[in-house]
């Protein structure tokens, strides 16, 4: 009887802890979707803003053709190229491979001016190098933004792997403590050896991006349940074995006494 009250509160320990677990585990995951949700919004609103502001610029450069004020509209237009390239910056990618053809091709570009503003300054047409030259200058930047970007929705891509596993984790948890309480052993080893390749597929994509203080915090706070969870799981496979043996014991006393009498 006393060994059945431990057992008892030895699974009720380990539900409770699982309970905590869970909870951390979707706050987190809440709380991330909602930063990411935010920043998404404010992209949005910037990219809506600045769409506006070329329309206005557009009908002003217009204007300014029909007047004959040819350096007005070349002025407006080159602020024009400005926006579209800092709103180019704020827009998703949605496919990681168009991006990257896209990025080759820059590429090619600025090498081909930077060849052609070589060829301008040996034939001595120097004004005509240097506007090359600004060509490519302009061009590399635009290459730095892009791949920055692809760069930062990689980060993002990680993110969600990352939440996804953490998610899978939790139901494994769940049905590894159900299937310790039932006494299934195999399955019980089954899942835990899942929970340790997603716990480590996780600490691969977590090696190369440097964790914030809170993410930190998360991450001691989520490794002590982890570790008590474990000391708690061999406790309770220590007492499944006990009164298992202790119940062939018994049954093996009883057969004895049933062959003596």
């Amino acid at each position: 009887l006393e060994e059945a009250k431990l057992y008892k509160q030895l699974a009720e320990e380990m539900e409770r802890i699982y309970k905590k677990y869970i909870f951390l585990l979707k706050k987190r995951v809440k709380s991330q979707e909602e930063k990411e949700r935010k920043e998404e919004e404010k992209r949005a609103s910037m990219i809506k803003s600045i769409e506006k502001r070329i329309q206005k610029l557009l009908g002003k450069a217009r204007k300014a053709l029909r007047e004959g004020k040819k350096e007005e509209a070349e002025r407006i237009h080159r602020i024009i190229e400005e926006l579209r390239e800092k709103q180019e910056k704020l827009m998703p990618l949605p496919f990681p491979e168009i991006p990257g053809e896209q990025m080759d091709i820059l590429r090619k570009k600025v090498e081909w001016f930077l060849k052609m503003a070589h060829k301008a300054a040996e034939r001595g047409e120097e004004e005509k190098a240097m506007k090359l030259r600004r060509i490519a200058e302009e061009l590399e930047k635009r290459l730095a933004a892009r791949e920055k970007h692809f760069y930062d929705q990689r980060l993002r891509n990680r993110d969600v792997e990352r939440e996804k596993l953490k998610r899978e984790i939790m139901e494994l948890a769940q049905k590894s403590a159900r299937a310790l309480m039932e006494g299934r052993m195999e399955k019980y080893a089954k899942l835990q050896k899942e929970i340790r390749e997603r716990g480590k597929r996780i600490r691969e994509l977590s090696r190369s991006k440097r964790p914030e203080r809170i993410e930190r915090e998360w991450e001691r706070r989520l490794s002590r349940l982890e570790r008590r969870l474990e000391r708690l799981e061999e406790t309770m496979e220590k007492i499944l074995k006990a009164l298992h043996q202790k119940n062939k014991e018994e049954h093996e006393n009883e057969e004895e006494e049933e062959k003596e009498e």
